[in-house]
């Protein structure tokens, strides 16, 4: 999968994109998110080789980020701090083993992709923040509920702010109502989930944590509990 989509495949996005209810918003992300595609593709986290539905995806549920008046680069480095915690959390719990979450997963990395193109753009060097410090909360969980939100809407076609909810019941009703009818899930099943080429080098990482490790990440009993007793969507 080489990454590079034709002048059609282009066109054909565009036009997709602008003809959504928050065309141009989602279009002006959408720029950024395109720009990684080779890397999406080089990495395997592209589900499907042809056209844009995942940068598309990815647009949407981004669609709560002001680029119009910033971010400045102080939240910029703080929002990506967050996207790099909630992936891993995301990551140490099974609900990413299923095509659900794998993709939820995969969106997860598209938003630190894109973070990093809007900071080179916007300010010279992608966003820079301290990994090893902790998040207090409830911000994981405040900002994996927002993104589900938009994940569930942009899956089911529905208007912006038109959902909300939490991440784990948000994606165990996707799955029942949607089944294998998205494109971009219909790619996934059967599939490795990304979470295993992304830790292979600590293959026991995704899945493994309990509660209590959940807990130490997190100081958030309520997402501590929806990780930790999440099944594979």
């Amino acid at each position: 999968m080489s990454g590079v989509m034709s002048e059609a495949e282009l066109e054909a996005a565009i036009a997709r994109v602008l003809a959504l209810p928050d065309g141009l918003a989602v279009g002006d992300l959408f720029v950024f998110v395109g720009e990684c595609r080779p890397g999406f593709a080089k990495s395997g986290v592209l589900p499907l080789a042809e056209g844009a539905d995942f940068e598309i995806l990815v647009a949407q549920t981004m669609i709560d980020l002001d680029l119009a008046n910033g971010p400045p680069a102080r939240d910029l480095a703080r929002l990506a701090q967050i996207v790099s915690h909630v992936r891993l959390l995301v990551a140490g719990s099974r609900l990413a083993q299923g095509p659900y979450g794998d993709l939820f997963y995969r969106v997860l990395i598209g938003w630190g992709a894109a973070l990093d193109r809007i900071g080179l753009q916007k300010y010279g060097a992608a966003p820079k923040f301290d990994e090893d410090e902790r998040l207090g909360p409830p911000l994981a969980r405040m900002f994996l509920n927002q993104v589900a939100s938009r994940f569930d809407e942009a899956l089911r076609g529905s208007e912006t702010g038109s959902r909300d909810g939490e991440l784990v019941p948000m994606l165990t009703a996707l799955a029942a109502d949607l089944g294998t009818a998205p494109p971009l899930i219909a790619a996934l099943v059967g599939a490795s989930p990304m979470v295993m080429t992304v830790h292979a080098p600590v293959p026991d990482w995704p899945g493994s944590l309990t509660h209590t490790d959940f807990m130490e990440a997190t100081l958030d009993p309520v997402l501590s509990e929806e990780l930790s007793t999440a099944e594979p969507v």
